[in-house]
């Protein structure tokens, strides 16, 4: 076997083998992502609003709004896993909005479509959620309620043990 020959093999051994190592990466960061959205969603399953009452979870709006993407650059050898929610409010109950962290705030309804609907069913006044209101004032410091960080924080040494696991060499 020439020189040329065993270099050739051993570069596409290499290239076989990194190729497999992402793919087992990949496959194993989505399942990590699984995991972390899955205790997300179920910390705001049947949560009671710590607002003032009536309180509660209307249309579990929020809790269907989280995903998780999986971004690979092969190329690069870069692997990037996001859990997260489009939803504009959930910076809101996270406790995460930075412009007006733990203060009663002004929601607007083109934001959260669902708090008219959510006000009307619990029977407040007509005057907060009726056609000539804007929005409806909101939260304070009790009314926070994390789930995302919460459930990452729970959740990311099996998120490390799946990834672990998937990178061992068999």
């Amino acid at each position: 076997m020439s020189d040329e020959t065993v270099r050739e093999t051993v570069t596409k051994g290499i290239k076989d083998y990194t190729l497999k190592m992402h793919v087992r990466a990949t496959g194993a960061i989505v399942k990590a992502c699984i995991l972390i959205e899955g205790a997300t969603t179920k910390n705001l399953k049947w949560k009671k609003s710590k607002t003032s009452p009536p309180g509660g979870r209307a249309s579990g709006a929020l809790q269907k709004s989280y995903g998780h993407r999986v971004i690979s650059l092969k190329s690069r050898g870069v692997i990037t896993g996001i859990v997260g929610t489009n939803s504009k409010y959930a910076g809101y109950v996270e406790g995460t909005n930075r412009r007006r962290p733990l203060k009663r705030h002004f929601v607007p309804f083109d934001v959260a479509p669902g708090l008219r609907q959510w006000a009307k069913s619990h029977k407040l006044p007509k005057a907060w959620w009726g056609p000539k209101s804007e929005g409806m004032m909101v939260g304070g410091p009790g009314s926070i309620t994390p789930h995302l960080k919460p459930a990452f924080d729970k959740k990311v040494r099996g998120a490390q043990r799946i990834i672990m696991k998937a990178l061992k060499p068999r």
